[in-house]
């Protein structure tokens, strides 16, 4: 088991380094990736992960449900081409 003292050690780097461990993660997660799925694969997991947290994103934001943001994001694309 681990020591309490290297654990704490531990969660203070990560705490003080947050966006360092996860920028690294991320990194690390796309190299994986894409050595196992190819790059265009992977890129395309990338865009649609993308797609999907624009659209929770914007759920959680207006406290809207999908259904709702998909409709009226369709009649505002669609009042484009008329």
């Amino acid at each position: 088991m681990i020591d309490d003292e290297l654990k704490a050690s531990i969660m203070s780097f990560l705490r003080e380094n947050r966006g360092s461990v996860a920028g690294a993660s991320i990194g690390l997660l796309i190299g994986i990736f894409i050595l196992v799925f190819g790059f265009f694969r992977t890129l395309f997991l990338v865009f649609c992960i993308g797609v999907g947290l624009f659209v929770g994103n914007q759920s959680d934001r207006h406290n809207a449900h999908m259904t709702e943001i998909f409709i009226e994001w369709q009649a505002k694309f669609l009042e484009r081409f008329r």
